[in-house]
């Protein structure tokens, strides 16, 4: 994500790595993200790509406890305004190219609050029996950041900024035409397709 902003950090640790940071962080953001993925719809299977151009508007505040080799961080966010001007949605079908779908629409969503929850630690490669040894090597060494993907609370404002819109509607073309005349199919139809 391309961003425009500020940042603002306090730390207060000490060169082993123990003491506590704050940060904040407000940007203006551009991203986009293009999805694909094996779908199945009406026990069809369809590849599936949804592409989308976001503009954001967003705040951070992350409190970081470090403790050596383990940092845990409680993060505030709030994405204050969401615009996505582009979401193209396509369906397509491998075995019968000539049936998909499209979609083509637009949204914005308001102010949207989530409290999160993060820890890195840093993992190295020489082990207990390295450490015992005396064979310790901060090369080894490398943070790794593990965050889930779901929020401990996420608040979402209804407000007069979340609309949506087509630009094309969704539709799928061929969808009968394509060798489904017989709905459902019949299991001789389902044995000649094997």
């Amino acid at each position: 994500m391309d961003s425009l902003g500020w940042d603002w950090i306090y730390e207060a640790k000490d060169a082993n790595n123990f003491g506590i940071s704050l940060s904040e962080r407000f940007s203006f953001g551009l991203a986009w993200e293009v999805p694909t993925f094996l779908d199945e719809l009406d026990d069809f299977a369809l590849i599936t790509s949804n592409f989308r151009l976001h503009l954001l508007v967003t705040a951070v505040t992350t409190f970081t406890l470090h403790l050596a080799f383990f940092e845990l961080s409680f993060s505030l966010n709030l994405d204050a305004y969401k615009f996505t001007p582009f979401d193209f949605l396509v369906r397509w079908d491998p075995l019968y190219p000539e049936r998909y779908c499209l979609g083509f629409d637009f949204y914005t969503l308001g102010p949207n609050a989530s409290a999160n929850i993060a820890q890195s630690v840093n993992e190295c490669n020489f082990g207990g029996i390295g450490f015992l040894a005396g064979n310790i090597d901060p090369a080894d060494c490398k943070w790794r950041n593990y965050s889930p993907n779901i929020p401990l609370y996420e608040i979402g404002l209804k407000s007069i900024l979340d609309f949506e819109g087509e630009y094309y509607p969704y539709r799928c073309v061929n969808w009968w035409s394509a060798g489904w005349e017989n709905w459902p199919p019949s299991p001789e139809y389902l044995e000649q397709m094997r």
